[in-house]
């Protein structure tokens, strides 16, 4: 059997797989020792994070997320672009659960979005945290797999999905 077609019109175009061209290297850093929650907001703006000095890792500040209800709530920053399909990556954050919260294991990751509007979440760090000291959540190196459209970096815990938890100190380092 064979068949007839007509185009009318046919494009081919290459896209960046999320990365900007010159690749940005730059990464990210988040002390949020100015007093701002430096662009970290709330994953699907479900709960609350907010810059704090109640404790902090390094400095007097730090973020709190509290109002969970899943435990895939918490804190998220955008970070498209900052990372390329194949390039290594020194991940970190720093962690410790809220006063009065229980011991829950937190899961540093990554949520992006492919070209087909599928999400995925890749998981970099995995720890135990608890109350009573801070807990750094780190690969280095990590070697980031995906072509996006949007990116971002998140905590969550595994279990405890009520509990409030701080973060600090998280950063995104390219690796050459």
């Amino acid at each position: 059997a064979t068949a007839s077609y007509y185009i009318d019109s046919f494009s081919v175009s290459a896209t960046s797989g999320g990365c900007t061209v010159p690749p940005d290297n730059s990464g990210i850093f988040s002390d949020f020792e100015d007093g701002t929650v430096q662009g970290w907001s709330t994953r699907f703006n479900l709960n609350t994070v907010t810059n704090t000095t109640a404790d902090a890792h390094t400095g007097s500040h730090s973020l709190i997320v509290t109002g969970r209800s899943q435990n895939f709530q918490g804190p998220a920053r955008d970070i498209t672009g900052k990372m390329c399909n194949g390039q290594q990556y020194w991940v970190e954050a720093w962690v410790k659960m809220a006063p009065g919260q229980p011991t829950s294991t937190v899961n540093l990751s990554l949520q992006y979005t492919d070209a087909t509007g599928t999400l995925h979440f890749p998981s970099v760090a995995t720890a135990t945290v608890s109350s009573n000291t801070w807990v750094r959540l780190k690969a280095k190196p990590y070697t980031f797999s995906g072509a996006y459209t949007n990116l971002q970096i998140y905590l969550q815990t595994f279990n405890n999905p009520t509990a409030s938890f701080y973060t600090d100190d998280v950063k995104v380092q390219f690796l050459p």
